[in-house]
């Protein structure tokens, strides 16, 4: 593995910790709102996604990323509240255990073409689903989600 391989893996590990973190401990604030809501994780995965070389790449950071921030996560909850809710704990990473086929795929969405149009409108339809209901709950979480599949439809666009 060259060193550009392994910086990378330890950014996205690096970022993983560092939003694992700052998402317990933004609890019940505006910004814990807005990372409670699955279209922050989308975003920020598809982030990470697109800026990985191949589509292994891609799936490998994306699993890198979601471990290590459920593993902050959680540790820095135990911390806090003195308890492990291993139910929850297993659960999410049972998700972050399939999360590299999102990545695999999402990444086909740097191509041109058909594929590439499929696998862009994944994050960025799913982004609008969980935003839709900003035009009658005014809900900040909700505008997020419309402004990140808006900021998605452009970063997408423009890589193709």
């Amino acid at each position: 593995m060259d060193r550009e391989k392994i910086k990378s893996t330890l950014f996205v590990g690096v970022l993983g910790l560092l939003l694992g973190i700052i998402a317990k401990f933004a609890d019940g604030t505006i910004l814990g709102v807005i990372g409670t809501q699955l279209g922050f994780w989308v975003f920020i995965s598809t982030l990470i996604i697109t800026k990985s070389r191949t589509s292994v790449s891609a799936a490998f950071h994306t699993i890198v990323f979601f471990m290590s921030m459920l593993i902050s996560y959680y540790i820095y909850s135990m911390i806090l509240f003195g308890f492990f809710p291993r139910y929850y704990f297993f659960i999410w990473m049972g998700a972050a255990f399939i999360s590299p086929i999102w990545g695999w795929i999402v990444w086909y969405s740097r191509r041109g073409g058909c594929l590439g149009a499929v696998c862009a409108f994944l994050p960025i339809s799913l982004l609008i689903m969980e935003g839709y209901s900003i035009y009658y709950t005014f809900s900040i979480a909700s505008g997020f989600s419309i402004f990140a599949a808006i900021m998605l439809f452009i970063l997408v666009s423009q890589r193709n």
